[in-house]
């Protein structure tokens, strides 16, 4: 099993310790709480952070691996696996299971199940024998205790897998040996669902809700889409995303997590919003679109609440003539608002004795983890710097990231080097010196950020920044990101103020990188004749507005008998 946590950049490793699985291993996700994950070999395991540590979950199902296994949509309690021609289910979330075989389904391998997303009595079994017995799809409405066969005009014909969409009909679809077929779930006969598909056998189906789509993994064929039947016209959720994506250190207390989803439609969407609720507490927010793309943002952020809540929300669209489209239910939980601070063994020479950039130059011995954001430089948009690190013993891997979002986290779209070797290959010690050039993003965040930089002795630096490595070491110092002086003509500070947008439409805005107990800005035209004076305390942004013509401007900046005067454009 893989899994990422970053929607790509990185993958890792899920599997539980000394796990030994079917070939093809069940794998899937609690719908009320999706960082509950299962796997199983003969018996369940569960984790509730996303694979990375695993529990059993009662004792051994049967005499082998499960080789299907599914939880039912609204009562997450509700779990069915299956072994050969068997079947189990639990109503007590995995701890004890009971017996629903019966002497009217076949004995023959079950091939796939799923429950009605509208309804958990409701279970649905296949089989891909190739006996001649008309016996292939089978249906309970009561968890098992009953069983109806449905195959109908399929016939002989092998089912390979099955899936069942939430709309109102509850459609059926199911996958053969040759194609899609479907019905809806009071209809006595299967259609044809083949829609460009090609001849090939359907490995596996997948409903997504957000986009009204149903996805078919074909045997080499690669994997298909189809829109599902009745929803061809409807809106398309596509992606749904947060502001910081849950992970086991992430979204932390106080960061505003506002909702963002792309959303395809031809038509007008009349209302778009996202339903939140905790154990105690709902609501409602409305989305806006800016009409650039076709992304849609929450208003106002799901409010904030103390670490260890669990936060569940989901996006609905609705077309101008009422068609109503909604994701699947997403989760994450609060987590505590800390500062990971990983130390790792550098006695014998791993990690920095040396490390340089831009107004950095520290030398120092091994401290595990060092705290050295007393230390500080300032890094202008796009441009390019050279790192000098030395190291006391080879085969280093260097990793450095800057917190340009500020959340304390650092993420893979933060990486500034990406695991670069000293020495390669050399297990031994000594004085061992490179020069990176490193670039900064010419979007990249302005003001004070951390930037971290670790290393790993004889492999990658893992991509969770907290990750404890054996050998290593972390370093932690502090970036100014600024623009390159456009408008600077004078600066008595011990940094450079950062001024942005300029050029500007009006608005100005003034980070001052500390903040000032007292703080004047003069803005003056051309002429010398004083647009604007004001006074502001204890402060470290400042925002303002010209509002006068277009043209040349200077602002003036005063404290702590400091001074800086920049030239501004106003367009």
């Amino acid at each position: 099993k893989r899994r990422t946590k970053d929607g790509g950049y990185t993958q890792d490793g899920a599997n539980p310790n000394g796990f030994e699985g079917a070939w093809v291993t069940p794998l899937f996700y609690d719908p009320n709480n999706p960082m509950n994950i299962y796997t199983a070999s003969n018996i369940l395991y569960k984790s509730d952070d996303f694979g990375s540590n695993w529990n059993t979950i009662g004792e051994s199902l049967f005499d082998g691996n499960i080789q299907n296994a599914t939880i039912a949509q609204n009562n997450s309690e509700i779990i069915a696996v299956t072994y050969g021609s068997r079947i189990k289910i639990s109503t007590d979330g995995g701890i004890t299971f009971y017996e629903i075989s019966s002497p009217v389904l076949p004995n023959e391998y079950i091939t796939d199940l799923s429950f009605n997303p509208n309804d958990d009595n409701n279970i649905v079994i296949t089989y891909g024998s190739y006996s001649n017995n008309n016996q292939k799809i089978f249906m309970s409405n009561n968890l098992g205790q009953s069983w109806e066969n449905i195959t109908y005009n399929l016939g002989n014909m092998p089912i390979l897998s099955v899936a069942i969409d939430h709309t109102s009909q509850s459609t059926i679809y199911v996958g053969a040996e040759i194609g899609v077929y479907k019905k809806s779930l009071t209809e006595n006969s299967w259609t044809l669902f083949n829609l460009d598909l090609p001849n090939t056998s359907i490995s596996e189906l997948e409903v997504i809700y957000g986009s009204n789509t149903l996805r078919a993994a074909t045997w080499g064929r690669g994997l298909w889409e189809q829109k599902l039947y009745g929803r061809e016209n409807y809106p398309s959720i596509m992606t749904t995303r947060i502001s910081n994506q849950p992970t086991e250190y992430q979204p932390k207390e106080g960061f505003d997590q506002f909702v963002t989803s792309s959303i395809q439609y031809e038509g007008g969407l009349n209302n778009v919003y996202v339903e939140w609720s905790t154990e105690t507490l709902s609501g409602i927010i409305p989305m806006v679109n800016d009409n650039e793309n076709d992304d849609w943002v929450s208003e106002t952020p799901i409010p904030n609440f103390d670490s260890g809540t669990k936060v569940f929300f989901k996006v609905f669209a609705e077309s101008n003539d009422g068609l109503i489209s909604e994701t699947y239910k997403y989760m994450y939980e609060i987590r505590e608002n800390i500062f990971c601070t990983p130390s790792m063994n550098c006695s014998v020479g791993d990690g920095f004795q040396l490390f340089q950039l831009g107004e950095i130059n520290n030398e120092s011995q091994c401290e595990g983890y060092g705290d050295f954001t007393d230390l500080s430089t300032e890094l202008v948009q796009g441009e390019n710097y050279n790192l000098t690190v030395t190291t006391g013993y080879g085969d280093q891997y260097i990793k450095l990231w800057i917190d340009f979002n500020d959340d304390t986290e650092f993420s893979e779209d933060e990486v500034i080097v990406d695991n670069f070797i000293i020495e390669p290959g050399l297990n031994g010690s000594g004085i061992f010196t490179e020069t990176i050039e490193i670039s900064i993003p010419e979007d990249a965040s302005l003001g004070q950020h951390i930037l971290r930089a670790k290393t790993n002795w004889a492999g990658n630096v893992p991509a969770n920044a907290c990750e404890e490595t054996t050998y290593g070491e972390t370093e932690d110092y502090t970036v100014i990101i600024t623009t390159s002086s456009l408008g600077l003509i004078e600066n008595d500070f011990s940094f450079t103020p950062i001024i942005y947008p300029n050029p500007t439409s009006g608005k100005i805005t003034i980070n001052l990188i500390n903040y000032f107990d007292d703080v004047s800005i003069i803005l003056t035209d051309v002429n010398g004749k004083k647009i604007l004076s004001k006074n502001y305390f204890e402060v470290q942004d400042i925002d303002f507005s010209i509002n006068q013509p277009s043209g040349i401007y200077f602002l003036t900046i005063i404290s702590e008998k400091k001074k800086a005067i920049f030239k501004l454009i106003k367009k």
